[in-house]
């Protein structure tokens, strides 16, 4: 089966990496395109795969303008079984030329939606009016539509009856390496991991440090963000956090995220809003200890048994949560057997594969509804 995975750029986070990893999979014969170019962008993150760059544009509106003629033209000569679009513009641009009926549909088309109903179609005027454009040409055009997450399933039904599924994120863990002991020293080194933006939380270290400072006078905390940079001017914000005890150091795309994790001894994630985001889930397989946010996308992949001592609602909590991993190793073993339990029955990237196959093969049926 031949499928067709199509991104707005080279620009890389949460959705190309899940896609590299179905690539890699070679549950189907899998091609990408890319729409634009992104300054986000990882050296060699896709050699080895077969990915075609749809057009030379820097800009998203360029890169839009120019896809519209551009990927009827790629499509031409070459078949198809199932197309994928992931990410609003790719969904909105492949949609919009599908009802115009400037691309013949004689394949499956699946959108993967990657985050939150707000995300999509809330928030600011400008958002939820690209939002209802968007929604209005995947209802026509699509024939599955995919949430990556449990949260919002009611609203996204609603906006797609059954054309709506979810089909979980998950992670490769079969060569991943894992942290053998949740043992502290001094020392500690704290791994972030998220573009650097507002809407993953970094500013939120400002009462962390604050509260380490003050607690933890004899510790060390190395706060290491793995991500590119989306805005100077909030990078530069997040560096002033730093002082005292507490330094904040930004690495950029980490081609080896799973070194990474392996060499830190505590994962949090501040995240505003999420999809499911695959870094916690890389987080969980790394059998780190991991701190999160309280957003329903964070929540909804927790064991019950520890989640309360996972979530935290505000700064206050934050401090406490923390504080109580710094001090039991046994609550770090406890949130570390949980979490990995937890990944291997509910997010194993077979079990992802094997439901995507079967939207490539059938569209949406009645047992693949979200319903189930």
């Amino acid at each position: 089966m031949k499928v067709l995975y199509l991104l707005n750029s080279n620009g890389v986070g949460g959705a190309e990496a899940s896609i590299r990893r179905m690539v890699d999979r070679k549950f189907v014969q899998g091609k990408v395109a890319l729409l634009w170019n992104h300054n986000n962008v990882q050296k060699n993150f896709w050699n080895g795969r077969e990915v075609t760059q749809i057009t030379d544009a820097n800009s998203p509106l360029v890169g839009a303008l120019k896809s519209i003629f551009a990927i009827p033209k790629y499509l031409k000569g070459q078949n198809f079984d199932a197309i994928q679009s992931q990410l609003k513009g790719a969904d909105l641009i492949f949609a919009f030329l599908i009802f115009i009926g400037l691309i013949k549909k004689d394949f499956i088309y699946v959108v993967s939606l990657r985050n939150s109903y707000d995300f999509y179609y809330g928030n600011g005027f400008l958002n939820r009016l690209i939002g209802r454009v968007h929604k209005f040409f995947i209802n026509k055009a699509a024939d599955v539509i995919v949430g990556v997450s449990k949260q919002d399933i009611d609203r996204f039904t609603q906006a797609f009856g059954s054309k709506f599924k979810v089909i979980e994120n998950s992670v490769d863990i079969s060569n991943f390496k894992v942290k053998e002991k949740s043992i502290l020293t001094k020392n500690v080194k704290v791994v972030l991991v998220g573009n650097v933006k507002y809407r993953k939380g970094y500013d939120r270290l400002s009462s962390l440090i604050q509260y380490l400072n003050k607690s933890y006078p004899d510790y060390r905390f190395t706060f290491s963000i793995a991500g590119g940079i989306e805005s100077e001017q909030f990078k530069a914000e997040v560096s002033s956090l730093a002082g005292g005890n507490s330094v904040i150091e930004f690495l950029g795309k980490v081609e080896n995220i799973n070194e990474l994790l392996v060499s830190s001894d505590i994962f949090l994630s501040l995240s505003r809003e999420e999809g499911l985001p695959i870094s916690v889930l890389e987080g969980m397989a790394a059998k780190l200890p991991i701190l999160l946010s309280n957003i329903p996308a964070h929540s909804l992949i927790l064991d019950p048994t520890v989640s309360e001592y996972i979530l935290f609602n505000n700064d206050k909590e934050m401090q406490e949560t923390f504080s109580n991993l710094i001090e039991s190793q046994t609550l770090r073993e406890e949130i570390i057997q949980a979490q990995y339990k937890k990944l291997l029955k509910d997010f194993s990237l077979d079990r992802m594969c094997s439901e995507y196959l079967q939207s490539y093969k059938t569209g949406c049926t009645d047992e693949t509804t979200a319903s189930n």
